[in-house]
């Protein structure tokens, strides 16, 4: 299978919209599943939702509950749950709108913030609400931040023209004074990617929608072109409120990209919608992988499991019938000899398995309790 590519920033800004239904829950559980993948369990009065994040390519409300790897558990988990558990949420938002999750939490009195950069290998950050770092998964230290315990957290630099700018219009003269300024040797998707955060996937699907080479040199755009290929970019925007989820797929339905708008250079490819970017989502990541189970295929389980057991308490109530059926026939076959010894034993107080033998020597009498009252013989 194809290395699938990171989230990109409008697939965020996507979801984001999309996980509007967790505000309010409570955090029941946090899993650390394996490395750089992680799992919330989220509640509330009758509610119950899991949001499953690996690092760089999913954050999702997931049907898909992937099973714990013991030797990923670490200290780590427990201190996150010791932080955040039973907290709820009361807001989701995207910093500096970049490939940043930011959940806000509360408990009582105290605020705190749940970062997850979905960006440079990930990492997940909790902060008190005056964004003081209390615990990273990751500690790091860039030229511009660090990411360690009692520092202050913040996000990357905004980009030139973030998702924000691109809802307006303002920032199309600033991008044309950039153009015009810059070196015009450079590539166009190259300019555009390094200027616009919201993903190349999007830049680059929407210079070809103008017919344009996204390799083309600067120098060979002019600013008719530039505009023309801004305002598809703009249109794209649309879809963090009306979002196409679609997965793509090569000859031998291998999934080679994702999406949530249409993409022209898959045009003739393979492809399946989906209803929600995590139903696109989960079938990218967890749909092959046997270490998942779903609603469905856990109850299938279950009832399996339900059914194996009845059958088996079946075939032991039919062996216990064909056991009781052949013990009959012996004691109805041998019920003088039976009544014989029961009549000698009753008058003998302080019978003994030797008295027995000797008054029976052609019967296999194996055992006499005294206690239990009990005589065993064997036919």
């Amino acid at each position: 299978m194809t290395k699938m590519r990171e989230i990109s920033t409008l697939e965020v800004a996507a979801i984001l919209k999309e996980l509007n239904n967790i505000n309010d829950l409570f955090i029941d559980k946090f899993y650390l599943i394996s490395e750089d993948e992680f799992r919330f369990k989220l509640s509330k009065s009758g509610v119950k939702i899991n949001v499953q994040c690996k690092l760089c390519h999913n954050f999702s409300q997931t049907e898909y509950v992937k099973s714990v790897d013991n030797d990923s558990k670490s200290t780590f988990e427990s201190a996150v749950r010791k932080r955040i558990g039973n907290f709820y949420i009361t807001g989701i938002t995207q910093p500096n709108d970049d490939r940043i999750i930011n959940l806000k939490i509360k408990k009582g009195d105290t605020e705190k913030n749940v970062i997850i950069e979905m960006f440079a290998k990930g990492n997940l950050i909790i902060a008190n609400s005056d964004y003081k770092i209390e615990l990273v998964y990751k500690p790091k230290t860039f030229k511009d931040r660090s990411i360690e315990i009692n520092e202050i957290y913040k996000p990357p630099e905004k980009s030139e023209i973030t998702i924000s700018d691109l809802k307006g219009t303002e920032f199309i003269e600033k991008l044309i004074d950039i153009y015009k300024n810059s070196n015009q040797s450079i590539k166009l998707i190259k300019f555009l990617n390094k200027l616009i955060n919201i993903g190349v996937i999007y830049i680059e699907d929407s210079i070809i929608q103008n017919k344009i080479d996204p390799n083309v040199k600067l120098s060979d755009v002019n600013e008719n072109m530039l505009k023309s290929i801004i305002l598809t970019i703009k249109e794209k925007v649309n879809y963090i409120d009306a979002p196409l989820p679609t997965l793509y797929f090569d000859n031998d339905d291998n999934p080679i990209d994702f999406s949530i708008c249409p993409i022209s250079k898959y045009s003739d490819y393979k492809s399946k919608t989906f209803d929600r970017i995590g139903k696109m989502l989960d079938t990218l990541t967890y749909e092959n992988d046997n270490s998942v189970d779903t609603p469905v295929s856990k109850k299938a389980k279950e009832t399996e499991i339900s059914i194996q057991k009845q059958k088996e308490i079946i075939q032991s109530m039919h062996e216990r019938i064909n056991y009781d059926k052949e013990a009959g026939k012996i004691i109805f076959t041998n019920m003088n000899l039976i009544n014989q010894v029961i009549n000698f034993a009753s008058s003998n107080k302080h019978l003994t398995l030797d008295q027995l033998k000797e008054q029976f020597p052609y019967l296999n009498i194996k055992e006499v309790d005294l206690v239990k009252k009990t005589i065993t013989l064997e036919f």
